[in-house]
């Protein structure tokens, strides 16, 4: 007989986290809008105010990332390219849909928006994202000169020097 609760168990688990998965447990019964006035897209809430909100990690994150232009933009309405070091500065000075807590994501964070299929290789709800490396703030151990990117034309992890400009910029915050 507990062989049996188990495997119930086992199944009612991966029958919400399928439903998490899929959009179709939020708190207002399922698809539609959310009760943060956002609209629930699969596992992601569109917040309404320029941010996206993971529902199954937390994390709230920069729809488009050319709200990062700055001193180092290279057209209106695009994303811009970084170094590192600049990247880190800018979305720690972010102040951003009334919030200031804006970080560089860790490579762990950047790779949970990262879509099986599709160039980019990103979820469709956010806009504006280039097919090309973005950083994240994970140093590479193997030499603290390097950083570790997320490449979103298919998806691949690699790292690159920091003081090289050449990556783009997706900042994040914690809930």
């Amino acid at each position: 007989m507990k062989n049996h609760h188990f495997i119930l168990g086992i199944i009612v688990v991966a029958v919400i986290s399928l439903m998490l998965i899929i959009g179709c447990g939020n708190a207002t019964g399922g698809g539609g809008s959310g009760g943060g006035g956002g609209t629930v897209l699969g596992h992601f809430t569109d917040n309404s105010d320029g941010t996206i909100t993971d529902n199954i990690t937390g994390l709230m994150w920069v729809k488009d990332p050319s709200v990062m232009l700055g001193v180092w933009g290279t057209q209106e309405g695009s994303p811009s390219l970084m170094t590192w070091y600049n990247a880190t500065i800018e979305c720690d000075a972010l102040n951003y849909a009334a919030h200031t807590d804006w970080r560089l994501p860790t490579l762990d964070e950047l790779t949970t928006i990262t879509a099986e299929s599709g160039t980019p290789s990103i979820d469709a709800v956010f806009t504006n994202t280039k097919s090309d490396g973005y950083w994240s703030s994970t140093t590479y151990t193997g030499n603290t000169a390097y950083a570790w990117g997320v490449y979103f034309d298919d998806g691949h992890v690699s790292n690159g020097p920091k003081g090289v400009g050449g990556l783009y910029v997706r900042p994040v915050r914690s809930p």
